[in-house]
């Protein structure tokens, strides 16, 4: 807490992010952090709101979610990675698919935005699980940010190692063509992640927030006023980006959808 207070002063943010995966597997570790950054709320005029990032085998529960919520939290993001079972275990993963469902839902009691990413490529990947991944993100993640995004294998990974001549002949040709490690052959390989890009653009925020307001504040930054299409609620945004906002995605403040 002492850090948050000394880059607090120091820089004012109104955005945190937790990047330690083991904050929320202890309970008693989130109970602290949600109290201390309440503390520091009353006593240090702290105005920022707060995400976390962790994982399936966490454990989280609806009474700890909504501790967070209280203490500032709007948001918290777990690795899914596949949506397929037997991807899972080749990437040494060692969590349930019903584990994320089931963490998709406490999001949802406590108003709380979720993330994850798919990543589709793994050596174990073939059509049939390529399909069951592309079947969960429909079927369980349109109300939450889960992007679709390619296995990339950098030097030092598993997947890098005996795959690739040197790690200077991969970054050199890394932009040239996707990276198949899969049996899937590459012609078809291509259709499949032209098809999932296609899929992630049509598909991912495709509810509109309505009556929307800008309002141009001082150094060009700007606060936005719009309705979500979940809940009904309006929501502020302030000190948004300069410029004109063409585009933004948003969570809603009040459902986090």
């Amino acid at each position: 807490m002492d850090e948050i207070g000394v880059t607090y002063e120091k820089y004012h943010y109104n955005i945190l992010i937790i990047g330690d995966e083991l904050l929320a597997a202890s309970k008693k570790r989130m109970r602290a952090f949600c109290e201390g950054v309440q503390e520091g709320r009353a006593k240090y005029a702290w105005d920022f709101d707060w995400m976390f990032q962790t994982h399936a085998n966490a454990k989280l529960d609806k009474e700890t979610l909504e501790l967070a919520k209280n203490a500032g939290c709007y948001f918290f993001s777990y690795g899914i990675e596949s949506g397929s079972q037997k991807v899972l275990k080749s990437m040494n993963k060692k969590i349930k698919l019903s584990q994320v469902i089931e963490a998709m839902e406490l999001a949802k009691q406590a108003k709380l935005g979720f993330g994850a990413n798919l990543i589709f490529g793994d050596p174990a990947e073939t059509q049939e699980t390529w399909a069951e991944t592309l079947a969960f993100w429909l079927k369980h993640c349109q109300d939450n940010f889960v992007f679709l995004s390619q296995l990339m294998p950098y030097p030092g990974s598993a997947v890098f190692d005996g795959r690739f001549p040197s790690k200077k002949d991969y970054y050199e040709h890394i932009d040239e063509h996707a990276t198949n490690l899969t049996q899937i052959p590459q012609e078809k390989f291509g259709e499949l992640l032209g098809l999932t890009g296609h899929l992630e653009e049509k598909w991912m925020f495709i509810k509109q927030a309505t009556g929307v307001e800008t309002q141009l504040d001082g150094d060009g930054y700007h606060t936005i006023k719009a309705t979500c299409p979940h809940c009904g609620e309006e929501s502020v945004y302030r000190n948004t980006i300069p410029g004109t906002p063409f585009f933004l995605g948003l969570g809603c403040v009040h459902c986090n959808q």
